[in-house]
């Protein structure tokens, strides 16, 4: 009888082998200056939508609104709802009253990516307001 220790370990062929999905690095950097290349773009573009004092004040209001009520949701549906209503009330006010335009989030493909962009340009916004800069 052979015992485990005399057995010879063999390696597996190639056939049985189970498939792995692999990227080489240059695939996934490639990858990533492209997204990050899109965003780029896609952040400059919503800041070209959003050039009034009246929008960019609403914005810093209205995003934030509407980025809490997402989280607030599975905790308060009615306060999430209300949250969703003003921010939003104030986006449409910011781009119909002063700026004279239509959201960017209605116009554009990848919606993902106009989300962070918003998220993006009211951090921008606010850190300016923050450090005394005018907007």
């Amino acid at each position: 009888m052979m015992e485990a220790s005399d057995q010879v370990e063999r390696p597996m062929p190639q056939s049985e082998a189970l498939p792995t999905r692999s990227y080489p690095l240059a695939v996934l950097a490639d990858k990533e200056r492209a997204l990050k290349k899109a965003f780029n773009e896609r952040l400059v573009y919503y800041k070209s939508q959003h050039r009034t004092v009246g929008c960019k004040v609403t914005h810093m209001f209205g995003v934030p609104m509407i980025a809490v009520s997402v989280l607030a949701f599975p905790f308060n549906k009615k306060i999430s709802i209300l949250l969703q209503v003003l921010g939003w009330t104030l986006q449409l006010i910011g781009h119909y009253v002063y700026e004279h335009n239509s959201p960017v989030l209605l116009r554009l493909p990848q919606p993902h990516l106009t989300v962070i962009a918003a998220l993006e340009f009211v951090r921008e916004e606010w850190q300016r307001f923050l450090e005394g800069a005018q907007l």
